[in-house]
């Protein structure tokens, strides 16, 4: 065969003969954008400039392996292009088209020997560079790679790619703020860049820069109002804001563009419930339900909002309807549980709650729902097994100990309940409810002296405790010892509850064994405001009153408390009838 020097025109021609239907399709490998998910596409028709001056022979060696290249024939394209070299080995853009293709063959040593024999006979030739900072960057060699991308901006200052790549190297080695000073030369050279704006505003919202992120976001949607990418990253950092009502606008926007994003759905969902927009949330998860994916998941929060929403029938529909289709899921059989205890049908949801087994956290929850649930219906036997099966799956559990003391203390079964909360305070000896407790059992089993000690153990862990310096002032008080300091635990106590009744009938009682009955009398009747129907406070204050002598009103506060004290009034009994012949049965 021989050749004629027709030059570029004989390249489109045979390119133009070439590239016929069914091959092009085969063009879509080509069009590429660059790394960071967006850029210039590749040239539609072969670089005809670059290959200007070639031989003739040089030339079809050239254009017989881009073909190939194009089929994806990357042998024999880079088999074509060493042919090429052969007959014109002072092309540059020779050069680079053979390391480009022995890259796409993994041959890197001679990608590289390629792109520097490039360089060498064209110290300007910007896409050996590129070629090369890239086979760098993918060998690790960053720094080399960060100087080869340096160099290209300066032979190109507007080479998009080159300030793309060159900000995420800078990323990548920790150098965010020479990132950002790269993509912010770039969109300054190139307002225009889509991609420069959008990783300019990726770069400044990693370093919580929000403001300036939402502005080159802004920037990017300006070119490219659909952008879901952006839009998307614009929703993240209004929602780390907490702007949930910005986040809501822009997944709204994204959903006009995609209807069918079940992620973008998803998160509104999740910002709906946020804002306790239930309605709204529902309404997503509804949608993707239509779609039939992730049924168990979408379901199982549509039942969530419904149990929120209160429409216990409806979220028991829901649950039942999940159940059905796996009988072994314990998760929601614990909500269908929960929704019949909420919805006041307590059996059926025993029943639920019972079925669930295993040595789980859920399991053991599930035992302690139910504990609660006999307790309401004073099946207090029932609760204790339940307590104790809970216990018997994980005996450390100090919480479970203390609803087991309480239980026991309901039932006046004292030294049981000391048992018990003992056994949480071993386990969890710092936490101040328990020790707390601890003191209210010793109480009742009339241990007033270790009871003081564990409300003391309370100060110590939490020195602002309300109820134990109430306790310990109190019970100074009553006992007519340490008055000054008494007063001192009782006023610290109503810094923490001002309005608490119980406190204030402590404060009350105080003045009234210091013989200051004026001052009690005015501090009790605040205490039967703050809570009118505890027969010890009204019976303190009748107290007051007949010390202050005000009898009358002394007699009638005393049958008040009766009314409430019950059948275990008999002190009270005895008041009223060493009053009632001196004035009378008013």
């Amino acid at each position: 065969m021989t050749f004629t020097n027709r030059g570029s025109r004989r390249l489109a021609l045979l390119l133009a003969l070439t590239l016929t239907p069914g091959c092009a399709s085969t063009m879509g490998r080509w069009f590429k954008g660059s790394l960071l998910g967006r850029g210039e596409p590749e040239p539609a028709v072969p670089p005809t400039e670059e290959a200007e001056g070639l031989s003739p022979e040089a030339t079809f060696y050239f254009t017989r392996g881009y073909l190939r290249e194009l089929d994806g024939d990357f042998a024999g394209a880079l088999a074509d292009y060493e042919k090429a070299v052969s007959f014109d080995d002072t092309s540059p853009f020779l050069y680079t088209r053979l390391a480009a293709a022995a890259v796409r063959l993994g041959k890197i040593e001679q990608a590289t020997e390629a792109c520097e024999h490039a360089i060498a006979l064209d110290p300007e030739h910007v896409p050996a560079y590129g070629l090369l900072a890239g086979l760098y960057n993918a060998n690790g060699d960053k720094a080399r790679a960060i100087e080869l991308y340096e160099k290209i901006l300066v032979l190109d200052p507007e080479n998009e790619r080159a300030y793309l790549f060159l900000g995420s190297l800078y990323a990548e080695t920790q150098q965010v703020d020479l990132a950002i000073a790269t993509l912010a030369k770039l969109v300054t050279a190139k307002p225009d860049s889509f991609i420069g704006h959008y990783q300019l505003g990726r770069l400044q919202a990693s370093k919580w820069n929000f403001g300036e992120a939402e502005a080159e976001f802004t920037k990017a949607l300006e070119i490219d109002p659909y952008a879901l990418s952006v839009l998307g990253d614009l929703a993240i950092i209004y929602e780390i804001q907490r702007d949930r009502d910005k986040a809501i606008a822009v997944n709204e926007r994204i959903l006009k563009i995609d209807p069918k994003n079940e992620r973008v759905r998803e998160r509104l969902g999740q910002l709906y419930i946020r804002e306790n927009k239930l309605d709204e949330a529902l309404e997503q998860y509804q949608e993707i339900e239509k779609w039939g994916v992730h049924t168990r998941e979408v379901r199982v929060k549509i039942g969530l909002i419904y149990f929120e929403q209160q429409r216990y029938d409806d979220a028991i529909q829901q649950f039942a309807l999940i159940l059905a289709e796996d009988p072994t899921d314990e998760q929601v059989r614990y909500y269908l549980g929960s929704s019949y205890a909420e919805k006041g049908e307590p059996q059926p949801a025993i029943d639920e709650f019972e079925k669930i087994h295993g040595d789980t956290d859920l399991t053991i929850n599930a035992r302690l729902y139910t504990a609660h649930l006999y307790e309401r219906t004073d099946r207090l036997d029932a609760a204790e097994a339940s307590l104790r099966a809970a216990l018997a799956l994980d005996e450390r559990r100090a919480g479970v100990h203390a609803m087991l003391a309480a239980l026991f203390e309901k039932q006046n079964r004292y030294d049981d309940a000391l048992a018990a909360i003992l056994r949480a305070v071993e386990i969890e000896p710092q936490e101040q409810r328990y020790q707390y407790s601890l003191g209210v059992v010793y109480d009742k089993l009339g241990r007033p002296d270790d009871s003081l000690t564990a409300m003391q153990k309370v100060l110590e862990i939490n020195p602002r405790n309300a109820d134990a310096l109430n306790y310990i002032g109190y019970t100074w008080a009553d006992r007519g010892e340490r008055f000054e300091e008494a007063e001192q635990m009782i006023r610290k106590a109503l810094e923490q509850k001002p309005d608490d009744g119980y406190i204030v009938d402590s404060l009350g009682w105080l003045y009234f064994k210091m013989g200051q009955y004026d001052r009690a009398v005015t501090e009790l009747e605040r205490a039967v405001a703050l809570v009118a129907d505890d027969a010890v406070i009204l019976e303190h204050l009748g107290d007051a009153y007949l010390k202050a002598g005000r009898k009358i009103d002394a007699l009638r506060t005393y049958r008040l408390a009766l009314k409430h004290k019950g059948a275990e009034g008999d002190a009270l009994k005895a008041k009223i009838a060493a009053l009632e012949p001196a004035i009378g049965r008013r």
